[in-house]
């Protein structure tokens, strides 16, 4: 499963500089904005974006949860095209750039990460997603994440078609996008480095 996040006192200076202040509170929802040392409690750096159902919420990604991230990916990449945003170098999220990249947490515990990034036209935006342990699947988690993730992409991009590859084989993962609204819209296949094709749907979220 995921990690818990650790108490202040274990968090050195540099790390805890990426905290984002002041805290603006939005309703249930918290923003930080980038550049300063946080002053305030660890509990209110990593405070919730949003929560959902079955104990799922997320938060902003920053550079310490890089490596994890990494980890997960190192599990999972068999099974996904991309396990990281189309920026590369993208470490955080980052709206003003139109990157929304959260991490996905159960019950508190660390589980994977959700990102929905603006393409640099802006007439559409791309979901991609992942659990870090086959544990969390067929649990709603996935779901649940999806639709909050979506929830603050759409607070700024009402407009926007979010749209994502998956693979044909993966009824699971389609079956969980068809939930948060999306539809096929197309397909194709892709070549794997060992020259296997695999093909994919292109499903679409379009806006209500």
């Amino acid at each position: 499963m995921g990690n818990r996040r650790p108490h202040p006192s274990t968090v050195d200076a540099a790390a805890y500089a990426v905290c984002i202040c002041p805290v603006v509170r939005l309703g249930a929802m918290v923003i930080h904005r980038k550049g300063q040392l946080c002053r305030t409690s660890y509990a209110v750096c990593i405070i919730l974006v949003r929560r959902g159902p079955v104990g799922v919420s997320l938060r902003p990604v920053s550079v310490i949860d890089l490596p994890t991230i990494e980890r997960w990916a190192g599990v999972m990449a068999d099974h996904m095209s991309r396990t990281r945003p189309y920026a590369e170098a993208a470490d955080r999220h980052d709206p003003d750039s139109g990157l929304y990249w959260y991490v996905i947490a159960e019950d508190d515990h660390d589980v994977g990460t959700v990102w929905i990034e603006l393409l640099p036209a802006g007439s559409e935006a791309v979901l991609g997603v992942f659990l870090g342990d086959a544990s969390c699947f067929g649990r709603g988690i996935g779901t649940a994440a999806i639709d909050l993730a979506i929830a603050e992409f759409r607070r700024v991009h009402r407009h926007v078609p979010i749209v994502l590859r998956v693979r044909r084989s993966n009824a699971r993962a389609i079956a969980c996008y068809r939930r948060v609204g999306f539809t096929v819209a197309g397909g194709g296949s892709k070549s794997l480095p060992s020259g296997e094709a695999v093909p994919y749907y292109r499903m679409v979220c379009l806006p209500c």
